[in-house]
């Protein structure tokens, strides 16, 4: 993992889940057909992605994961884009299949 990856790592995520919805049919249905319920991953130990019950049934952790996507299931409803910051993300460098991304 690139030692800068928490910098940007938000963001990131949030273009990567935008880019899916926008491609695959499936998945933005899928996401669409969740109606207004509340999204969570549940994964104990990731703090950052996901939640998970503690022993008394608290759910702990940051649940970005579920945030992301029930902001991208609004955005597809309300036809606009997700905030995401564009900026960072050109500033830094990000490759994919050898080719520098612009966003």
């Amino acid at each position: 993992m690139r030692p800068d990856f928490h910098d940007f790592k938000y963001d990131w995520m949030v273009w990567v889940v935008w880019q899916k919805a926008q491609q695959k049919e499936n998945f933005r249905d899928l996401l669409l057909s969740t109606g207004d319920a509340q999204i969570y991953e549940v994964v104990k130990g990731d703090a950052v992605w996901a939640v998970w019950p503690d022993e008394n049934g608290v759910m702990q952790g940051g649940n970005g994961m579920g945030e992301i996507l029930m902001m991208i299931r609004d955005c597809l409803r309300n036809n606009t884009e997700p905030s995401y910051n564009k900026d960072l993300l050109n500033q830094s460098g990000i490759y994919f299949l050898g080719e520098r991304l612009v966003f």
